[in-house]
């Protein structure tokens, strides 16, 4: 199959396009039908670099939890291309996060790409600006009640250097 393409394409199916190396706001992978990963973007490398030796080296059915990869593996396509899976999925080891993901049919392999929730994302990083906002907030009030203490464990300790407790 892959030997019907025209040049151009061919350097694509070595890997994923150049393009797709940047993208930020959805992991995608390719992965051979045995498990292995052939290449991935940025994003995908970023959340699961710790757990990878490198690419090419790494069994990503250790990473699927939810369905597992062996059961994805196991569909086949009736034309190239086709979506395989489209559904959540549960990746990861230790930190698991489930996103909505396609898997499809990329010349034999498996095509994954996984996007993250933007309007979840936005609504997280308004939660974390609220938070350190507030965190602010709590820091200036602390170090106010901290002075306050201290001037008045210097009036206490004078006074009572002076015999003036009452």
């Amino acid at each position: 199959m892959k030997d019907n393409l025209r040049k151009d394409v061919q350097p694509l199916l070595d890997g994923l396009p150049v393009f797709c190396n940047d993208i930020r706001a959805s992991m995608i992978a390719l992965i051979s039908r045995n498990g292995l990963l052939l290449d991935a973007n940025r994003s995908f490398m970023d959340v699961f670099a710790a757990q990878m030796p490198s690419i090419g080296d790494f069994d990503v059915r250790q990473l699927l939890i939810g369905p597992l990869f062996d059961k994805l593996s196991e569909i086949r396509p009736e034309t190239p291309g086709d979506i395989l899976y489209q559904d959540a999925i549960t990746i990861g080891k230790g930190s698991a996060a489930s996103l909505r993901v396609v898997v499809r049919d990329y010349y034999g392999d498996l095509l994954l790409m996984a996007e993250y929730d933007v309007t979840e994302i936005k609504r997280l990083d308004e939660r974390l600006q609220y938070l350190n906002e507030t965190l602010s907030t709590l820091r200036t009030e602390l170090v106010s009640l901290a002075a306050k203490l201290h001037d008045q464990q210097a009036r206490m300790e004078d006074a009572v250097e002076h015999g003036d407790v009452s």
